[in-house]
C-alpha cells in the first residue's frame, strides 16, 4: 500500500503543479497560453521534487517558489517586468508554511527564520550591491529591482547555500542564453528565466550538486 502511494505521488504532483502553475500565472498575466505552458512546466518541476523528497511541508515550500519564479520568468518574458506581488507571495508562502516544516517551537523556528533572511540578505542584497558597482562601470543598467527582489525571495526560501546553486546557476544559464541568441553589449535579456532555472533545479536536485561540490573539494 504505501509503495503504491509513493510510486502514485509524482502523478499527483505533476496535477497539482499544473493546476497551481496555470492559476497563478493566468492570476498574475491573464493570459490563457502562457498559463498552459507554466502549468506544464510546474507540473514537471514538482513531480521531480516530489520523487526526490517525497510529499512534505519543504516540499510544498519548494512547489510554492518554483511556482511564482516560472510565473515571474513569463512576466518578464512577456512584459519585460516582474510584479511586486510575486516576491510578496513567495515571502507570505515562506511565513505561512515554515512553521510546518520545523514546527512551532519558537526556537527552531526563529532560527530557521534567520537562516532564511540571511539568504535573503547575501542573495538579493549581494546582486544589489553588485550590479550598482557594474550599472557605474559600463553606465548601463544590469539586473532590475524586480530581479533583485525575486532573488531575495529566492534567497529567503532556499538560505545561503542553495541560493548560491539557485545563483550560480541561474548566471550560467543567463550566459548561455546570450551566447546562443548572439545578445550584445547594449543589448539585455530577461533574467527572471534564467532565475526560474536555477531554482527548479536547485529545488530537484540542490542536495545532489552540493554533495558532489563536497566531494570533490575533499579530494583537493
Amino acid at each position: 500500500m504505501i509503495a503504491a502511494i509513493a510510486a502514485f505521488a509524482p502523478i499527483a504532483s505533476f496535477v497539482i503543479g499544473a493546476l497551481c502553475g496555470g492559476a497563478i500565472s493566468a492570476f498574475i498575466l491573464d493570459d490563457s497560453r502562457a498559463a498552459m505552458k507554466t502549468a506544464a512546466v510546474c507540473g514537471i518541476g514538482f513531480a521531480l521534487t516530489a520523487q526526490k523528497y517525497g510529499i512534505s511541508a519543504y516540499t510544498v515550500r519548494m512547489w510554492s517558489l518554483m511556482a511564482l519564479t516560472a510565473a515571474a520568468a513569463l512576466c518578464d518574458l512577456l512584459n519585460s517586468e516582474i510584479p511586486d506581488l510575486i516576491p510578496a507571495l513567495a515571502a507570505v508562502f515562506y511565513a505561512a508554511l515554515l512553521p510546518f516544516e520545523v514546527g512551532f517551537d519558537g526556537e527552531r523556528l526563529g532560527g530557521a527564520a534567520a537562516r532564511g533572511a540571511a539568504g535573503a540578505v547575501l542573495i538579493g542584497g549581494g546582486m544589489l550591491l553588485l550590479s550598482l558597482c557594474v550599472d557605474k562601470a559600463s553606465g548601463r543598467d544590469t539586473l532590475g529591482g524586480g530581479d533583485i527582489k525575486l532573488l531575495a525571495a529566492v534567497g529567503l526560501h532556499l538560505g545561503a547555500a542553495k541560493g548560491m546553486i539557485a545563483l550560480i546557476a541561474a548566471c550560467v544559464s543567463g550566459l548561455i542564453r546570450c551566447a546562443a541568441r548572439g545578445i550584445g553589449d547594449g543589448d539585455q535579456l530577461p533574467f527572471a528565466p534564467s532565475i526560474a532555472f536555477g531554482v527548479f533545479l536547485t529545488a530537484a536536485a540542490g542536495c545532489d550538486i552540493a554533495a558532489a561540490y563536497e566531494r570533490a573539494v575533499s579530494f583537493l
